[in-house]
């Protein structure tokens, strides 16, 4: 009898329900297999919103409207951990959420801000406590958002009805471009397959139409999979075969081929009645999307079989919403590597003789700085040593642009760099020793032999460092940018001033005059 009971008691904690579908619904995550809900997990949270699932660590991140202290969680459901990763701000309208499980980047949008926002997941990375600023926009309303993990583009569509547009940048902001800007109304979900190279998206068009339609990841060859009326879809994602959407207009979930007839009918796979779903994921398995691609090799090699640890677990034990709110910078710089590094690496391995290096100057690796926060030819040097040297016996090859703590071993540094350099062309030393140590600008290599950043016009500092609007404006005003640089300050209205630094309204001074 005790036996039978305990069973009872542990059996809704251990079972793992299989599920094709999750949604929010109010305040729960509520999971569907064949359109029949075979999960709901309460979260301590009240109005959930946008979704997105992270296949790779079994990892849904949400957005919550009506949190007092957060804006987006996220919920591991094999461990049942609920965590903060991005804190509240006081004046915001979070649409939509993406994560790079590769690069463990989280992306957002926030319509009031008119802006694109991320934020690294890796342990202690130093994140501006409300986001890092990826694009601020003018005219543009940014609304959904999907990242390209294999490639390393992020995609987000622009739902102003005047001008609407599918858009994608670089991580790092660079090589922005409109993908699709014609034909188009109100494009107000959007998705990523890696599978079938496609971008997958909802347009809410003008009056009762609605369409799903495809192209490729470079928005050519346009496809409309469907076309029809009365339906209001706010949240797509697809499956290894399907495209589900969630609608607004019947309050209901439905489904469609990815591959559909030209006379195809969506078929309806949950009707909720009285209560509206938000945002929506599927249980995509990483396998299935990146099997045969070969750019999601690097994707591939993070699956358990392919390595020893499992980072996002890591982060969902240890990492509380502190450690990722480490500074009050607003920081508009991207940390991530370019997709051209591991040829570079290669490239620099076969000029770089380390085994001679070795053989000459054998530096100690308990003497090296731990913190560096160069990104040169110690990063470079580090990657070298743990992808292509198998063995202890190399050198800690060092930045040149350390600082050391004893003049010894800033001389024996210097000698190895001289030796390590002449093993180099021109090229090849700009690339070590300026790969990513201008952050917004452009490097070269000076007369001294050092790097020098030209920055870009709305950066400064000595290796461009920080956005010319950081602490510019005062008392709440709002930097005002574009092209050509600064511009000054838009002051609230009891402000003015080239920076908002005076007050309007005049001071009256009380004097007591007592007669004598």
């Amino acid at each position: 009898m005790y036996n039978l009971l305990f069973l009872l008691v542990v059996a809704p904690v251990i079972v793992v329900q299989s599920w094709d579908i999750v949604t929010t619904v109010a305040d729960q995550l509520e999971f569907y297999d064949n359109g029949i809900k075979v999960q709901s997990e309460v979260m301590p949270s009240r109005d959930l919103t946008a979704l997105t699932y992270d296949a790779l660590h079994d990892t849904l991140i949400f957005v919550d409207k009506q949190s007092d202290n957060g804006s987006i969680f996220s919920y591991n459901k094999s461990t049942q951990k609920f965590q903060c990763l991005v804190a509240k701000k006081t004046h915001e309208n979070i649409q939509d959420v993406a994560f790079d499980p590769a690069k463990e980047l989280l992306f957002w949008t926030d319509l009031y801000e008119r802006s694109i926002y991320w934020i690294s997941l890796k342990h202690r990375y130093e994140n501006y406590v409300s986001g890092n600023l990826l694009f601020k926009m003018d005219d543009e309303l940014p609304r959904s958002i999907a990242v390209d993990s294999c490639r390393g583009y992020v995609y987000w569509t622009n739902i102003n009805v005047s001008k609407p547009s599918i858009e994608r940048s670089r991580y790092n902001s660079t090589e922005r471009e409109v993908l699709i800007d014609n034909n188009i109304y109100m494009p107000i979900s959007l998705t990523i397959d890696q599978q079938t190279k496609k971008l997958y998206w909802a347009d809410d068009k003008e009056g009762i139409k609605y369409s799903i339609e495809s192209a490729d990841l470079d928005g050519k060859n346009r496809v409309t999979l469907l076309s029809g009326f009365f339906h209001q879809p706010n949240a797509l994602t697809v499956s290894k075969g399907f495209i589900y959407w969630v609608d607004w207009g019947y309050k209901s979930m439905w489904q469609l081929s990815k591959n559909p007839p030209f006379d195809a009918e969506p078929v309806i796979i949950k009707d909720f009645n009285n209560e509206t779903p938000f945002g929506i994921a599927a249980n995509y398995k990483i396998e299935d999307q990146i099997e045969g691609i070969e750019e999601c090799n690097a994707l591939k090699a993070l699956l358990p079989r392919n390595s020893k640890t499992r980072v996002f677990d890591t982060i969902t034990k240890d990492v509380r919403l502190n450690d990722l709110i480490t500074t009050d910078v607003e920081s508009t710089v991207s940390p991530f590597d370019t997709p051209e590094l591991s040829s570079h690496l290669e490239t620099t391995t076969s000029v770089v003789n380390l085994r001679n290096i070795n053989s000459k100057h054998s530096v100690q690796k308990a003497f090296l700085p731990r913190n560096s926060k160069t990104r040169g030819f110690d990063t470079i040097a580090e990657d070298i040593r743990q992808t292509d040297l198998k063995t202890t016996d190399y050198p800690n090859v060092v930045s040149p642009i350390t600082s050391f703590d004893t003049p010894e071993l800033s001389s024996h540094l210097k000698t190895t760099t001289n030796n390590i350099e002449a093993y180099l062309t021109v090229e090849e030393r700009k690339f070590i020793f300026c790969h990513n140590f201008c952050l917004n600008g452009d490097c070269h290599i000076n007369s001294e032999g050092k790097p020098e950043c030209r920055c870009d016009k709305l950066y400064l500092g000595n290796r461009c460092e920080t956005h010319v609007c950081y602490n510019y404006c005062l008392n709440n005003g709002v930097c005002v940018y574009g092209d050509n640089g600064l511009s000054g300050c838009s002051c609230p209205s009891n402000f003015e001033g080239s920076r908002c630094e005076i007050w309007k309204n005049p001071i009256t001074l009380y004097v007591n005059v007592t007669s004598g």
